[in-house]
């Protein structure tokens, strides 16, 4: 009797030494929230706004939240203050006005407990980041982009393409797998010098734990939260991307090394090595160092392969659900300016204007960077009125941009009059069209997936006329989100066209 009095005695006070606990917590973690930031839910103690995301894509929700918070509010991923920011003109004051303040990159979690940001063209920065793109926008430039000889190699990939889709034999199949190898391939032929075989078993592997990556992690998950996770069991395979890249690209590196002539650069890798030989050599501060050169090469590759593959998609099964672009104009449009008898060229686009605007459309309707990678304010700001405070992320809501209902007609339906004019013969490009950013941060690789996109899509158009297989049902347009947007699985019929 007096035992159980005593536990009970020890039970009661201990539900109020936990239930002061967390009334203390709530109460310091609110003392400790800056005044006049933007306005967002409460945050708890330890996981922030983070709940909000259980079951929701992240673009999804914060969209959401801008119709409640406004175009500029606050959200905490864990102990990380973020602001979201959803409308353009604010996006162009931090990204453009006070671009010396906002350019700069915020580190994931998740990379700070693994690779860090050394050798990244992408999360580095300062003036080792800005010589690093500068490099690679020359290096870009210097192997085709925006040139015949990038073309060429283009369509060469496209006739791969187009006999991996003949080879189907007019049956179902999911377009996506061959998407991703031959888009890949052109980035390879840039960076390491060659294309591969779709059936090599090292390319198959790098490019599937890629594909693996961008599905686990997102600009907003758990492991932006929790990035310790990527020690535990449930999550080690994000860490084994990263090795496995690393390997993939040493291997190349090591090559090129063995055979390197300064004289007649095959490929970036041959310009980055004579760069780091140059640096060494000049007695200047070494930016390219030898260790890290596989990060640099490894985002180039990374990023140019998965990108512009779920865009290509994207056109596919929009093209497959709207049969009145794909028959009526597109096609129509490719047989008069392009015809049969030759493949289609990147200067064909002046002449086609509705391709291009369903290209532009489809960026806009389904962007595959809904949220621009979050950028880092490593001293105290105001944005909007509102104070921003040292150490917090901001991103830029794009999807929200491009979905703006007072800017486009129908924001939420697939319509390419969006980029027409009103006699439909020239391509209008609206403020609000920046799928691929804006500012210093804006992607490097933007004109090379503006040349893939175009050719790749019109040179499938002009063979196909694509088909949902008879009895599937319409395939869903919601995409799944991690660090990019890519379709839901589906199937098509590829019927060559007479």
């Amino acid at each position: 009797m007096v035992l159980a009095a005593l536990l009970s005695l020890v039970l009661s006070n201990l539900q109020v030494t936990l239930l002061f606990l967390i009334v203390f917590l709530v109460c310091f973690w609110w003392i400790r929230i800056p005044k006049n930031l933007p306005p967002g839910p409460f945050p708890l103690p330890i996981i922030g706004n983070s709940l909000k995301l259980f079951g929701k894509s992240n673009y999804e929700l914060f969209c959401h939240l801008a119709e409640e918070y406004g175009s500029i509010y606050t959200f905490y991923l864990g102990n990380i203050r973020g602001i979201i920011v959803s409308d353009l003109n604010i996006i162009k004051e931090a990204a453009v006005k006070q671009a010396d303040t906002f350019s700069n990159r915020f580190l994931p979690p998740i990379l700070e407990w693994t690779v860090q940001d050394h050798g990244s063209v992408f999360f580095q920065n300062g003036p080792v980041w800005k010589e690093r793109r500068k490099f690679f926008m020359q290096a870009l430039r210097n192997f085709g982009v925006g040139k015949k000889s990038l073309e060429y190699k283009i369509n060469e990939e496209a006739c791969y393409m187009i006999k991996l889709f003949e080879e189907q034999e007019e049956k179902p199949f999911d377009p996506s797998q061959f998407t991703n190898y031959v888009i890949a391939n052109v980035i390879c032929h840039i960076t390491f010098g060659k294309r591969f075989n779709y059936d090599d078993t090292d390319f198959q592997k790098i490019i599937q734990l890629l594909q693996t990556f961008n599905r686990s992690v997102s600009l907003g998950g758990v492991l932006q939260v929790f990035p310790w996770l990527v020690r535990t069991p449930f999550y080690r395979h994000v860490a084994d991307v990263m090795d496995a890249l690393k390997d993939f690209v040493t291997v190349y590196l090591n090559d090129h090394k063995e055979t390197l002539n300064e004289d007649n650069h095959r490929d970036i890798i041959d310009m980055y090595l004579s760069e780091i030989k140059r640096q060494q050599q000049s007695g200047e501060e070494v930016i390219f160092k030898p260790e890290e050169a596989w990060r640099s090469i490894g985002e180039l590759f990374s990023g140019g392969a998965d990108s512009t593959t779920n865009t290509l998609l994207f056109a596919i099964l929009l093209s497959v659900v709207n049969p009145d672009v794909q028959d009526k104009v597109v096609q129509e449009e490719i047989d008069r300016v392009i015809g049969s008898s030759r493949q289609p060229s990147y200067e064909d686009r002046l002449r086609m204007p509705y391709c291009e605007a369903v290209l532009m459309e489809v960026q806009r309707f389904k962007p595959v960077a809904p949220l621009a990678p979050p950028h880092g304010v490593f001293k105290d700001a105001f944005l909007a009125g509102y104070y921003i405070p040292k150490g917090s992320q901001v991103f830029f809501n794009l999807c929200a941009v491009l979905h703006d209902p007072k800017v486009w007609k129908n924001p939420k339906s697939f319509d390419p009059s969006n980029f027409l004019s009103e006699d439909g013969k020239s391509v209008i490009k609206p403020e609000n069209f920046i799928p691929f950013g804006i500012g210093r941060r804006i992607c490097i690789g933007e004109h090379l997936a503006k040349m893939e996109l175009f050719l790749f899509y019109t040179n499938l158009m002009q063979r196909f006329k694509f088909s949902l297989p008879e009895g599937d049902p319409t395939p869903s347009l919601v995409p799944v989100v991690g660090i990019l947007g890519k379709p839901v699985p589906f199937r098509i019929c590829a019927t060559p066209r007479g």
